[in-house]
């Protein structure tokens, strides 16, 4: 005989349920093992109806399961570089400024370079000492130059930034070793 109160059905079954948890549980455990399309359809479903459900589920293991996770991440990654390619330019649409800055830390770090932490008191330190003039040529420094470039294999460290003019910033581009011969003495 149905219940008559809803919220009574409700603790009727709470209370069967945790008297025979164990049992239930084997139960369902078997029943999915025989019926492994059906467990994968009812999941579907499932999370289709529930998908804030589903996302704290999977944020869950993610965080119990590191290793698995970056595992998975990584030979989705290797099966899929179209996908992850297309996904990561929308969201550098959306986002310029961090894709850029995401993407020369990638690259400074495929380079296998010292990446330093430099604040805009040390860069404006390095100014002062050189008087804000350019270290080739001696004109107004207008940029800030890494002496050896990152694409040579220098560091991105305070050691290896001067300040420099545009023009010979342009001249110098990417060359190691630097022409120094016009250099401001």
């Amino acid at each position: 005989m149905p219940y008559a109160d809803p919220e009574a059905q409700r603790a009727s079954s709470r209370r069967y349920y945790l008297e025979h948890r164990d049992h239930i549980r084997e139960r369902t455990k078997m029943w999915a093992q025989k019926n492994p399309e059906k467990k994968r359809e009812y999941n579907i479903r499932w999370a289709a109806a529930h998908p804030d459900l589903q996302k704290a589920a999977v944020a869950r293991w993610a965080r119990a399961n590191p290793e698995a996770t970056h595992a998975a991440a990584l030979r989705y990654r290797q099966a899929h570089p179209d996908r992850v390619s297309a996904q990561f330019a929308h969201w550098a649409t959306k986002h310029p400024d961090k894709a850029r800055l995401r993407v020369s830390r990638r690259r400074a770090l495929k380079m296998v370079l010292t990446v330093g932490k430099i604040t805009a008191t040390d860069i404006a330190a390095k100014w002062a000492y050189w008087g804000g003039l350019c270290w080739m040529c001696g004109a107004r420094a207008t940029e800030t130059d890494h002496v050896k470039p990152l694409a040579k294999g220098g560091a991105h460290l305070l050691c290896n930034l001067r300040p420099i003019c545009r023009s010979c910033n342009s001249r110098k581009k990417d060359r190691w070793p630097v022409d120094t011969s016009r250099r401001a003495r």
